[in-house]
């Protein structure tokens, strides 16, 4: 795994399990830590790539509606 802070490499952690066969991800913080996270990337060996679909997400949905009074 590797963190980026504004463009520079702050934590990198290497995999020592092995990887996963199937599962999903998590991200966490310490305890009453916030944190935002702009952009995740998952990839490696055998995972396709694909595009996220952007149509009838809430985000977007809010987005349209705050462009109205």
């Amino acid at each position: 795994m590797m963190a980026y802070l504004d463009n520079e490499l702050k934590i990198e952690v290497e995999d020592k399990a092995g990887g996963i066969d199937e599962g999903g991800i998590a991200l966490e913080g310490e305890t009453n830590t916030v944190f935002q996270v702009e952009y995740v990337k998952i990839d490696g060996k055998g995972i396709p790539a694909t595009a996220v679909e952007k149509n009838g997400k809430l985000s977007v949905l809010w987005g349209e509606l705050k462009r109205f009074p």
